[in-house]
Order: structure tokens, then C-alpha cells, then sequence
């Protein structure tokens, strides 16, 4: 039998959020907590005072908190079925991530972004300083295996991957608004917990958080949003051939 149509936008969205936490409830809530770890990590820092020589560490604070507010929105994106938007803003949380590499061994880098008129390198000049596995996995390779942030792009930016994805396969029809769909959730949630992570820990780097029960409670977080993001790529790669021939997803 055929559902009614929901009443309003926010009637399809909670549908779907109710739908999305009936297939994935855990791995969500594992998000969510790893996002309220960054709030223990903050709080734990209080204010963050620019002083001579933490530089690297102030430019780390503030792209931890930058990258914290995309990352709360992309999960809520997640959870009621908006995941090209999840994915764009989670694009986003990945460069905050190539630049805080960068600072890491590039005090120019690091002065760019403190500095008003300095120009910062490209993201493409970063990306082929990081060491070689990170590299390979962010840029796309001679052997024609995409790089992380070039799929990314290709559902941020007007491509034709991303805009196959608007028109559902079997009715044809746009998707328009909130909509459930099971690849779509996998791919944007392995990209989303991967970075989280990694961002987390300059979050914890920047604050200088040295309090052994923080720890404690951050280390079993972040191992369950890892082994979900595992878990997510063997289900996205059975799918995925099916996401790539087709005019949209199964």
C-alpha cells in the first residue's frame, strides 16, 4: 500500500529521520556522541589565548570549531536524507583537515591563515605534500582510481555523478526534499566519520588535553565510529557497482 504523502517538509524530514535511525540508530548515535566529545575537548580548554609560539596550536582551534559546526549540520543533513548538502559541507571539513596537516610542517601555511592579504598555497599544493598514503588517498591516481576529494566534488559541484542522483531511477521522478536512500547514506556517512575523527584529534592537540579520564571517554567513541565507518565501506562496496552503472542509485 502506498504511503501518504507527508504534509509539510517537516513532517517528510522527521519520516526520515525516524527511517534513517531504524536501518543505522547506532551508527548515528555514535556520531553524535563523537560530536559531543569535541564539546568535552572544548570545554575542558576554556578560552584560547593567541600567544608567541602557539601558533600552529590557535590555527588548529579555530578550524577544529569551524569544522565542528559543519560537521553538526552535515549529521543532521545525514539523518533527514539531505546528502548532497551533508556532502558538500563535509568537502568542506576535509580541507579544514588538509590545512591543519599542512600547519603542521608549514609555518607559511600557518601564517596565511592568521594573516590578513597573505595568500594561502592551494589545496592541490597541500595535497601533494602530505605523506604518500594520505596522497593517494586524497587525489585522484594515474591508474584512474578517484582520490577521496575528487568524488566529494563531484556531488558538491554541478557534475554529472552528483546530478544523476536528483532523479530517482524507477519512477523517474526528481528527489526533492527529504529522501531515504541506503547508498547515498553510506557514502556520505563514511566520508563524515572519517573526517570527524581525524579533526577531533587536532581538536585535542590544539586544547592540549591531557586529562586521562577525557581520554578514556573519547578513545571507546572514537573505536565505534571507526569500526561503523568499517562496516559502512563493505556494504557502499557491494553497492557501488550497482550506484555506477545505473542511472541512479538501486
Amino acid at each position: 500500500m502506498q504511503q501518504p504523502e507527508p504534509a509539510s517538509l517537516e513532517d517528510g524530514e522527521e519520516i526520515v529521520r525516524q527511517t534513517t535511525l531504524e536501518h543505522h540508530g547506532a551508527w548515528v548515535s555514535s556520531l553524535d556522541r563523537l560530536l559531543n566529545g569535541y564539546l568535552l575537548v572544548f570545554k575542558e580548554r576554556g578560552a584560547f589565548t593567541r600567544t608567541a609560539g602557539r601558533d600552529r596550536e590557535y590555527v588548529w582551534f579555530l578550524l577544529s570549531a569551524k569544522a565542528f559546526n559543519s560537521l553538526r549540520w552535515s549529521v543532521h543533513l545525514l539523518k533527514t536524507g539531505y546528502y548532497h548538502q551533508a556532502l558538500t559541507l563535509i568537502r568542506s571539513v576535509w580541507e579544514d583537515w588538509l590545512v591543519s596537516v599542512d600547519s603542521e610542517n608549514h609555518p607559511c601555511t600557518v601564517e596565511a591563515v592568521l594573516s590578513k592579504g597573505k595568500r594561502i598555497a592551494s589545496f592541490r599544493t597541500m595535497a601533494d605534500r602530505l605523506p604518500g598514503p594520505l596522497m593517494q588517498e586524497w587525489q585522484d591516481q594515474p591508474n584512474g582510481q578517484e582520490g577521496s576529494y575528487g568524488v566529494m566534488s563531484t556531488f558538491a559541484h554541478p557534475r554529472w555523478r552528483g546530478l544523476r542522483m536528483l532523479i530517482e531511477p524507477d519512477s523517474r521522478l526528481l528527489r526533492l526534499g527529504p529522501q531515504y536512500e541506503q547508498t547515498l547514506f553510506l557514502i556520505t556517512f563514511i566520508y563524515l566519520a572519517e573526517v570527524a575523527v581525524r579533526m577531533l584529534g587536532f581538536s585535542v592537540r590544539a586544547c592540549g588535553v591531557a586529562d586521562a579520564t577525557l581520554h578514556a571517554t573519547l578513545a571507546p567513541v572514537v573505536e565505534e565510529v571507526e569500526a561503523s565507518s568499517k562496516q559502512a565501506l563493505a556494504e557502499a562496496e557491494r553497492r557501488l557497482s550497482t550506484l555506477e552503472a545505473g542511472e541512479g542509485c538501486a
